[in-house]
């Protein structure tokens, strides 16, 4: 079941790359980007962690919110080198909030 449901996501791939090789859409732009699964694990282990804290202990299969909170830093980075003009552009006010707010480590 596993090789068989593996199988039929890459070629859901491939048919998503398809379309956007040949589709343009007027009203909005799209992209593909692979899912970041291995990077992530192999940049996590590289810093000494133990893989299996990357998944959720419940069903021991599903990514767990570190994961998920490493992915987001993942597709923001795609993003940023892809797709910049998705994000627009910097607030201005950056500096101000911060004075009168102080750090706040990005939240």
């Amino acid at each position: 079941v596993r090789e068989f449901t593996t199988q039929k996501a890459m070629e859901l791939n491939q048919v998503h790359k398809d379309i956007l090789s040949t589709y343009k859409a007027k009203n909005f732009d799209f992209i593909f980007m692979d899912f970041p699964a291995q990077e992530i694990w192999n940049d996590w282990v590289a810093k000494g962690n133990d893989p299996y804290e990357l998944i959720e202990p419940v069903d021991g299969f599903h990514p767990n919110q570190i994961f998920t909170a490493l992915m987001a830093d993942k597709i923001w980075e795609h993003l940023e080198t892809e797709k910049p003009e998705w994000l627009g552009p910097v607030n201005p006010n950056n500096n101000l909030i911060t004075q009168l707010f102080g750090d706040q480590g990005g939240y």
